[in-house]
């Protein structure tokens, strides 16, 4: 049994053609029937004259890597031949996700973003993917993160105690593929108190006016 494909290399949803020849050891063409088996499904052709030609189309989410079409030559005498032959699936970029630890955080606490850059299987693919995060403000965009990571690798980040409560956006892109998802930085109201000296400094620590009432206790003796 000898076996061909039109090619050796694909990408998903394309077609493959296998064609192959069957004969005896005496140079005789056999007549029969040729059993295909291919990623665990089962096709079945006919060997006419010691030839046969088969074409299926590659799934749209075929694994990338190394595939292996088993051929079972069988005709009505008994005789019996197999083959195997590979072909290559390459790697596509088909999706593009962003995870978030956390979707509302305070400011001045970390929280991590996950590009994820998919092939057609949903494989992870080991590539470059731009990440920012930005809010709209007014008539402009204010930019909080601008960086270029590795698919599937985390980045820590962290907002500044002075972040304005609202809704910031987390994007990332790959070529022509785009994702986004929102994170809420949470309003803090929050201030420190410290003793300088005689003198009592308060300051404000959080991301939005404190307007609560302070109560300040002195203890001892007041000469």
């Amino acid at each position: 049994v000898s076996v061909s494909l039109n090619k050796y290399l694909f990408q998903p949803k394309e077609t493959v053609v296998i064609e192959g020849k069957a004969t005896k050891e005496s140079g005789e063409s056999l007549e029969g029937n040729v059993n295909l088996e291919i990623d665990g499904k089962s096709y079945r052709t006919v060997l006419e004259d010691g030839k046969f030609s088969f074409t299926f189309n590659l799934s749209e989410n075929i694994a990338p890597g190394i595939h292996t079409i088993k051929v079972i030559v069988n005709d009505s005498y008994g005789n019996h031949g197999e083959k195997n032959i590979t072909f290559n699936v390459t790697a596509v970029p088909s999706f593009l996700l962003v995870e978030v630890s956390n979707k509302s955080v305070f400011p001045n606490t970390t929280f991590s973003i996950i590009p994820k850059l998919l092939d057609q299987a949903k494989g992870i693919m080991k590539d470059w993917v731009a990440v920012k995060i930005t809010r709209k403000k007014l008539f402009a965009k204010e930019t909080f993160l601008e960086k270029i990571v590795r698919s599937n690798e985390p980045i820590l980040f962290r907002f500044s105690k002075e972040t304005e409560p609202g809704n910031y956006k987390v994007e990332v892109s790959y070529q022509e593929m785009k994702n986004e998802t929102i994170v809420e930085v949470l309003p803090l109201e929050k201030i420190s108190v410290v003793m300088e000296g005689n003198t009592i400094v308060f300051e404000n620590v959080g991301n939005v006016p404190y307007k609560r009432t302070v109560e300040i206790k002195f203890e001892g003796k007041i000469n």
